[in-house]
């Protein structure tokens, strides 16, 4: 299950959460995703890619820039 808060993407397992993303709001057209985590038990498993395709849909459909910050997010916008 995925959850957008105020300023995370929250991933939850069994009501239990094992990733996120943070993202700040630079202004009212354009987001930058400075960290994506997943528990260590977690990885591999896909849920960072799931989480980063949430973000690009949801910010896309409301017309938002991203701006991939973090290293995991900048690899995965030039691998998709």
């Amino acid at each position: 299950m995925i959850e957008l808060l105020n300023n995370k993407i929250v991933y939850k397992l069994n009501n239990n959460e094992v990733g996120y993303i943070l993202f700040s709001k630079n202004n009212d057209n354009e987001i930058s995703i400075d960290k994506v985590f997943v528990k260590e038990e977690q990885r591999g498993n896909g849920i960072a890619s799931k989480m980063l395709e949430f973000a690009y849909d949801y910010f896309t459909s409301k017309n938002m820039k991203i701006i991939y910050e973090c290293s995991y997010s900048k690899k995965w916008k030039n691998n998709r």
